[in-house]
C-alpha cells in the first residue's frame, strides 16, 4: 500500500527539499525508489500501527511520508555550490544537508505526534540513557562523612 501516489505528492517531495527542484531535476522514478520511498513509507507505517486507510488521519500520515522521503533524498543530494560558463555565473549558499534531513524527520515525527495519541507516539525510540553496573562508591575507603573524618585528621595531624 503506498502512501505517496500522485505526482502531487512526488512535488512536495521535491519542494520540501528545495523550491527550485523539477522533475527533470530529480524525477518522480527515483523518488519512488524503495530505498527513499518504500523505506519512509516502512518508517512512518512502523511510528503509526494504528493507521489504516481511510481514517481521519491520512493527511498526517501523507505529511509525514512526504517529509520523511524527502529526509532520505536529503542525505545523497550532490551540493552544486557554483558553476561558471564563459559569463554566465551561479553562485548559491551552500545547505548542510544532514542538518536539512535532521530537520525534516523531526516534522515527521512531530506531524505523527500530534496525530497520534501518546502509545503511538514513539514506541520504537531509542534509549540513550540506562542504568550504570558499579560500586557508585560502595568500594570506596570514603563512602560518607563519618568514614573520611578520621582520615582528615589523621593528615592534618590532630
Amino acid at each position: 500500500m503506498a502512501i505517496l501516489a500522485t505526482p502531487e505528492d512526488y512535488a512536495a517531495v521535491r519542494a520540501s527539499l528545495d523550491v527550485s527542484l523539477t522533475s527533470g531535476d530529480l524525477p518522480d522514478a527515483t523518488i519512488a525508489l524503495a530505498v527513499f520511498q518504500g523505506a519512509a513509507e516502512a518508517e512512518v507505517i512502523r511510528r503509526a500501527p494504528s493507521w489504516a486507510p481511510g481514517g481521519a488521519n491520512d493527511a498526517s500520515v501523507l505529511l509525514a511520508a512526504i517529509l520523511w522521503t524527502a529526509s532520505l533524498l536529503a542525505e545523497r543530494l550532490p551540493v552544486v555550490v557554483s558553476e561558471q560558463e564563459g559569463e554566465y555565473r551561479y553562485q548559491r549558499q551552500p545547505v548542510d544537508l544532514m542538518a536539512l534531513a535532521a530537520s525534516l524527520r523531526a516534522r515527521a515525527e512531530a506531524t505523527l505526534a500530534s496525530a497520534f495519541d501518546a502509545g503511538d507516539k514513539t514506541p520504537y525510540r531509542p534509549s540513550f540513557f540506562g542504568v550504570a553496573h558499579g560500586g557508585r562508591g560502595r568500594r570506596s575507603r570514603m563512602n560518607g562523612p563519618w568514614e573520611w573524618q578520621p582520615l582528615l585528621q589523621e593528615t592534618i595531624g590532630e
